[in-house]
Formats: C-alpha cells, structure tokens, sequence
C-alpha cells in the first residue's frame, strides 16, 4: 500500500495548529506535510507524512484529529508505533487540545524533547518561545523609552536604571518561560 499522493486539504486542527505556530513561535521555522521515508517496520506504507516538522529540533507534530473514531485511534496507534520503534520524537496533539493549545504545546515539546535527551534543543525551544513572546517586546520597549526618556544627570544613572529595569524584566520571565514547565 502507498501514501504517497499528498493530501487535498488540511483540516481545521491543523490549520488551527498551523495558526498557533505562525503566531506564538514566530522564530522557529516549520515545514508542512513533511515526508518521512525508509521507516523500519512500517509494512504498510512506503512513507508518511508528519503533518509538521521543526526541522532545528528534528520534531515531528501530528495532530491526530480523528482521535475519537474507533478506526482513526487505530491507525494513530500504528503510526504512533512506528514513530517509537524508528526513535522519531513526535508531539501528538488531539481535538481536545485545540483550546488549549499555548499551554499544552510547549509542555508536550519538553516531554518530548527530554524522553529523547535533547536538553540543549530543550534549551534553544524555551529561549525561542521567550523571545517570541509579547513580554520580551514589552521588556524591550519599556527599558528603551526609559532610556531615552529619563531625564538624570548623568549617563550612568540612566545605564543603572536601564540594566535592573533589564534584570528585573528577564527573572521575571525566566521564572514564568522555564520554571513553570
């Protein structure tokens, strides 16, 4: 049997998801139905398909949205198999996640992302999110209005004020991006 032919449409979930990368991820680049070939013990199929791939942290997303019928759960379940045995780390992401998809989804990239010991790209993924976050732009923008605006002076007091607005601004967000996953 082959999966060859690409698919006709994307589905709501994935276009939903789709969304949800553009807008929440902005630095990390993606590729959409992404073709996984010469996987060992797939009998059924010459290749997949991911419907995406973060190809700087070698991820596969699957949003598996016939999750809730019988013959769909059974051939994510095959799927989902095959990703194990050929030690592809893949998030799997349901219907039920699509409302909650800005919390679910960085926790399922970390636990994904640990089972198979990628710390540094673990790292690298935090940072990325940090930094595509509407916080780091407001972090930004107060510390250069301050900049500009304070009147002190003197130069240093400007600098002084600057780098704890800065430190203040980046625990901050270190504890709200990396501790809470």
């Amino acid at each position: 049997m082959s999966n060859n032919k690409k698919k006709e449409y994307i589905s709501l979930g994935e276009d939903i998801v789709e969304h949800y990368l553009i807008n929440n991820i902005k630095f990390i680049r993606y590729k959409k139905e992404y073709e996984i070939k010469d996987l060992k013990g797939d009998h059924n199929y010459s290749l997949r398909r991911a419907d995406f791939y973060l190809p700087w942290f070698n991820l596969y997303i699957e949003f598996e949205g016939k999750w809730n019928v019988p013959d769909g759960r059974k051939r994510y379940l095959e799927k989902r198999a095959i990703y194990k045995a050929n030690k592809k780390p893949c998030v799997f992401l349901y219907p039920d996640n699509l409302g909650t998809l800005e919390y679910v989804f960085p926790r399922r990239v970390a636990d994904v992302l640990k089972e198979h010991g990628f710390y540094k790209k673990l790292f690298a993924f935090r940072l990325l999110k940090l930094l595509s976050s509407n916080s780091f732009l407001k972090i930004f923008l107060t510390s250069l209005i301050l900049y500009w605006f304070i009147d002190a002076k003197s130069d240093i007091i400007n600098i002084i004020v600057l780098i704890f607005i800065l430190v203040w601004f980046l625990v901050e967000g270190i504890y709200k991006h990396f501790l809470q996953w």
